[in-house]
């Protein structure tokens, strides 16, 4: 009688990262709706705004997550902020 022997591989694990989220600012309506379609469709863009640690303007691209609108009393180019992977 023959008694197979059975190897246990074990498999690497990894650990899950999250994306970075950038956090920035957009002050005109073109930008916030194109932040808004970009959430919806869960599709990439490119847009400019100011970084909300950095407090510069620079461009972002990713899938927006959301937008929230600060209204017409906000900072002056702080309106809409935009959350972004």
């Amino acid at each position: 009688m023959m008694i197979s022997s059975q190897t246990t591989l074990a498999l690497p694990t990894y650990e899950k990262r999250e994306a970075p989220v950038n956090q920035f600012y957009v002050s005109d309506e073109q930008s916030a709706k194109r932040c808004h379609e970009s959430r919806n469709e869960q599709k990439p863009i490119t847009v400019s705004g100011v970084d909300v640690l950095e407090d510069t303007v620079k461009p972002f691209t990713g899938i927006v997550q959301s937008v929230e609108d600060y209204g017409p009393s906000a900072r002056q180019g702080r309106r809409w902020r935009v959350s972004m992977y």
